[in-house]
């Protein structure tokens, strides 16, 4: 019996997970992540700070961030298919009519 060394894919967090570990599983980096996170916050009606973009809900805990999946996440793993229908928060290319011209 052989092994095979494929790097398995990463999985969702079920419950509270950290940034890293999200980050992870969306392909993006921690403090990419983070950002786009505290950019999105907002004072919750019991007092805590939470965000919430394209299903990834996060919340402050102390100091730290701790990050949860929507079932919608959880349904799209489970049928293979990671971020259908989701975009990652921090994919805002910019686009080519934005650019400045060049001077001469």
């Amino acid at each position: 019996m052989s092994k095979t060394s494929s790097t398995p894919e990463p999985q969702s967090p079920r419950g509270w997970g950290s940034i890293r570990t999200a980050a992870e599983f969306l392909g993006m980096s921690a403090d990419a992540l983070r950002r786009s996170i505290e950019r999105h916050a907002v004072r919750a009606p019991d007092g805590g700070i939470e965000s919430n973009i394209d299903g990834v809900r996060a919340r402050k805990f102390g100091r730290l961030w701790r990050v949860q999946f929507s079932a919608a996440w959880h349904a799209d793993i489970e049928s293979g298919d990671k971020k259908s229908g989701y975009s990652c928060a921090t994919s805002s290319a910019r686009p080519k009519h934005a650019v400045r011209p060049e001077r001469s």
